[in-house]
């Protein structure tokens, strides 16, 4: 497995989990201390998967299959591992559930529930010895319905919250999760180079999701260089390494073949749909303005150009000035699902001078390294005679499999049985170059070993959409860490399914926001909208929570009120110093104040909102928003309800849930 890590890293069709990690802990060797998180192993069908996972938490939606290796039915997840505590003492643990589910510490039942929608009580209190303490929790399905558990736990020096994050320790032996993590990063190979437009699940019948197509073949050329597109056709990943683009002209009529197609891919190029891009329209670009744009939108984790080196699995952009017409840029920039809605670039919501400024800094600073050429200028004719072989190339040669074009497809494949002997070493995943229309595509040999694994394997009978695995291979491919992980004032993405409404992640990842949740920010929240929705519903599942939110009584307009006092500064604990409340700024934060109260309602699940406000440390141990509640819960303003901690957090909450109606308390 050691071998397959630097390849499946480099590649950036194999960004897929980030849990490869826990690959390479295996393979070379391991740990003094156990890795973070639990094994998390999966029953179903008489077939079995496993993985790491950072928390004891699950949902499986009604209907769905526990993990896409394996088929919907009757299911078991086993968590395994140990809780870590730095010393000795009491805890207690409680579980929400839906299911059946069971938890064990150090070999002994601590709770056992079965229900729907279940919140047990506090269990009786356990005591954890300093250092690892054996977990084992067991959640049960009878049928297709759906399941779910979140595991919280309190104790000393803890409030409530869930068990999750470096309290967690994985077992030693984890060489099941590795020879699972294979078969799913041959998964991830399979959907990224989408394998299923040509085998198995005919175009028509494939969830968009699992087999997207790709880029429309109608108006493309009208934005690409037509020298760039024919070097591009005839050998893609030397334009671009770990290009998805097979290499399907191959021999001494390969160049001929890439020009032929571009030339009829030209008479595509002024499609009414895809009007042709006019430079006069664009708006004059200034680099030095690109430059502190390139900077602020963090372009630099995924992209290297010029002297800025490209990041590990990232793509260079020093290609971008010869692929390009001129104008198009800066249209791709704006618009870059324009001719794939699945693309993995982010869509910033420029505006016309926007991306020229970045167009511009980005085609001066490729300088040198754009003006090398990588093949011969495109030299063919439009003559009839060439179009046609152009249109008969495109049909016969697998392009329509993956592109749209106003063509009938002639191009035909036979499915793949990974039992059959010898088949995996054949045709697309054969170790050497075949000859033919085979497609070549430029992977490394582990990349196809892991493709063989999967392939061969009972989990490539069908293709599964489940919403965890679905969101946990896209935050690998739109590569989703390298700000959220990474970059100062960035949120993590830890927790936030159980954070946020799916409904608001959705929107956000969509692009359909209309404000900007941390204005403070330098940076800007890009918009995926093919998979909004897949991520909402996905980042919920890893947390045990539902896709959709809870319905909620109507607003408590008494303790609404009291929650205006309580945000003020004048007997209140002085939110307002802080946080803007509809149109009134903060009174004394003005060059980073906190988010606006006007938008916590739509955006914050209730039950995490609750525990934030009780005792915010345990949430985000670095955020500056100060804990105002004692050990026990109490509040020190002792005038509002007693110092009754839990209805002044109600009070709070419901003053919060005004949302666009919400009042500013009275200076």
């Amino acid at each position: 497995m050691s071998a397959a890590s630097p390849g499946l890293r480099r590649s950036g069709n194999n960004l897929v989990l980030a849990v490869w990690f826990f690959v390479l802990l295996m393979a070379e060797g391991a740990t003094v201390r156990a890795a973070t998180g639990l094994k998390l192993r999966l029953e179903s069908g008489g077939g079995a998967d496993a993985l790491v996972v950072s928390n004891l938490a699950w949902h499986v939606p009604a209907g769905s299959a526990v993990s896409p290796m394996l088929p919907a039915g009757p299911a078991t997840a086993e968590w395994t591992g140990s809780i870590f505590v730095e010393l000795r003492g009491d805890y207690e643990f409680q579980a929400e559930v839906t299911g059946a589910f069971a938890l064990e510490l150090q070999g002994t039942n601590v709770l056992s529930v079965t229900g729907n929608s279940v919140t047990t009580e506090w269990s009786r209190p356990v005591r954890l010895r300093k250092g690892a303490n054996a977990l084992r929790g067991v959640l049960r399905r009878e049928g297709a319905e759906a399941v779910s558990v979140r595991l919280f736990w309190r104790g000393r020096g803890l409030s409530a919250r869930p068990l999750s994050g470096v309290a967690l320790q994985t077992p030693a032996d984890l060489a099941e999760v590795a020879i699972a993590e294979e078969l799913r990063a041959g998964r991830g190979l399979y959907l990224s180079l989408r394998c299923a437009r040509c085998h198995d699940v005919p175009a028509s019948e494939a969830d968009p999701a699992l087999s997207p197509e790709a880029t429309s073949l109608e108006g493309l050329a009208a934005a690409r260089n037509p020298g760039w597109m024919a070097a591009w056709l005839e050998h893609p990943s030397k334009q671009r390494a770990g290009a998805r683009m097979p290499r399907v002209l191959r021999g001494a009529e390969a160049r001929a073949e890439a020009e032929a197609i571009t030339t009829y891919l030209l008479t595509l190029a002024n499609a009414p749909q895809r009007p042709a891009s006019d430079p006069a329209a664009s708006p004059a670009g200034h680099a030095a303005t690109g430059k502190a744009l390139f900077d602020s939108l963090a372009c630099g984790v995924c992209h290297g150009i010029g002297d800025l080196p490209v990041p590990e699995g990232g793509v260079s952009l020093d290609q971008v000035p010869r692929k390009y017409a001129p104008g198009a840029l800066a249209r791709f920039l704006r618009e870059p699902t324009e001719h794939d809605p699945w693309s993995r670039m982010p869509d910033f919501g420029l505006n016309a001078e926007e991306a020229a400024h970045l167009a511009a800094w980005m085609v001066g600073t490729a300088g040198a390294a754009s003006a090398t050429p990588t093949a011969r200028d495109f030299s063919s004719t439009t003559s009839p005679e060439l179009v046609d072989r152009g249109r008969e190339l495109v049909a016969a040669r697998g392009c329509l499999n993956c592109h749209r074009a106003p063509l009938e497809n002639r191009f035909r494949v036979k499915g793949i049985d990974g039992r059959s002997s010898g088949v995996l070493q054949r045709g697309c995943l054969a170790e050497e170059e075949t000859s033919g229309a085979v497609p070549r595509f430029d992977l490394l040999p582990a990349q196809r070993a892991a493709l063989r694994a999967y392939l061969g394997s009972p989990a490539a009978a069908g293709l599964r959409r489940v919403p965890w695995e679905d969101a946990r291979r896209w935050v690998g491919e739109l590569r989703c860490g390298a700000c959220h992980e990474a970059l100062e004032g960035v949120p993590t993405l830890r927790s936030a399914g159980a954070k946020l409404r799916p409904e608001w992640t959705s929107n956000l990842l969509s692009g359909a926001l209309t404000y900007q949740p941390r204005p403070w920010l330098n940076r800007r929240m890009p918009a995926w909208k093919g998979y909004a929705g897949g991520l909402a519903h996905g980042l919920a599942a890893l947390e045990g929570v539902a896709p959709g939110s809870r319905a909620e009584p109507p607003v408590d307009a008494e303790a609404a009120e009291v929650g205006r006092r309580l945000v003020s500064a004048s007997g209140g604990f002085a939110c307002v110093t802080c946080h803007p409340i509809g149109n009134a700024g903060a009174t004394a934060v003005y060059e980073a104040p906190g988010i606006n109260f006007r938008h916590v309602s739509d955006r914050l699940r209730p039950e995490f909102a609750l525990r934030w406000i009780r005792d915010p440390q345990a949430v985000d141990p670095g955020t500056k928003m100060p804990m105002y509640f004692d050990e026990s819960g109490n509040s020190p303003l002792a005038d509002v309800y007693g110092g009754d901690g839990a209805k002044t957090v109600h009070a709070l909450w419901e003053y919060l849930r005004w949302g666009e109606r919400i009042v500013p308390p009275a200076q």
